[in-house]
């Protein structure tokens, strides 16, 4: 995953180096960080920002 100045989020499949699905968004400013887990048996990620959020993704549905 990486996040970027364009306030998105990208998941990558490190295997092959392409991104899978579309960017998440959300953020208002730049994405700084982004940490990925798993609560409750689902893949988390959760991401900081210049806009002085974070926010917890689900990666099962990109929401």
């Amino acid at each position: 995953m990486t996040g970027s100045s364009d306030k998105t989020i990208g998941v990558w499949d490190l295997a092959t180096g392409r991104q899978l699905g579309k960017p998440l968004t959300g953020h208002t400013d730049t994405v700084t960080a982004v940490a990925v887990g798993t609560l409750s048996g689902r893949t988390i990620a959760v991401s900081g920002s210049r806009d002085t959020t974070l926010r917890r993704w689900d990666l099962g549905t990109a929401q």
